[in-house]
């Protein structure tokens, strides 16, 4: 499995982006051992031919990929697994390139998909525990630090590791959402 692996064409982004294919990824994420499509869409509450269906066109573009089969009684089960720990849509914006804006689009779609569940997810847990009596605790923390590219590699890798260590657990109480934006270069920094 690569680290990373950059998406750059339009079919492999919109692949991607696509909030039902994340959700699909996470899973697999979460198990962490290739799955078959039936095992992901149990987790997910799902038919499986719906899944399959999003599988598929993971496949074609390089994001899945088909990691061994296994007949169960008669039956040649796929067991599929990601390509890469994580996918890129680096888009360096050439208005001349029709794909520059595709993948702007697209990416712009997916973090307001990923933003709009982490909000709900928040507001969830910020509503009383009825069923045991107590409040929940949530905590928002937003801070503007300033780091050079290698800082912002360094923690990124540190917040990649934790989260590598524990994703695989249903220990604790607590959900983090994280993100990490690099300034456009344009903007005053402020002292």
């Amino acid at each position: 499995m690569e680290k990373e692996k950059e998406l750059s064409t339009v079919e492999e982004v919109r692949a991607y982006t696509d909030p039902y294919r994340i959700e699909i990824l996470f899973n697999f994420k979460r198990l962490g051992r290739p799955a078959t499509c039936k095992e992901i869409a149990d987790v997910m509450g799902e038919v499986p031919a719906k899944v399959y269906y999003h599988i598929k066109k993971m496949e074609k573009v390089g994001i899945l990929k088909l990691a061994h089969t296994k007949n169960i009684n008669g039956i040649i089960a796929k067991y599929y697994e990601l390509t890469a720990e994580s996918f890129i849509v680096k888009n360096k914006y050439d208005a001349n390139e029709p794909i520059s804006s595709v993948k702007v689009n697209e990416s712009i779609r997916v973090l307001s998909d990923i933003f709009d569940k982490a909000k709900n997810d928040f507001i969830e847990g910020i509503q009383p525990d009825t069923k045991k009596g107590h409040n929940r605790n949530c905590v928002i923390e937003y801070s503007e630090i300033y780091m050079t590219d290698d800082e912002a590699k360094e923690f990124h890798e540190y917040v990649d590791d934790f989260i590598k260590k524990r994703e695989h657990t249903q220990n604790g109480d607590h959900r983090v959402f994280f993100a990490m934006i690099k300034n456009r270069g344009d903007k005053e920094k402020s002292k």
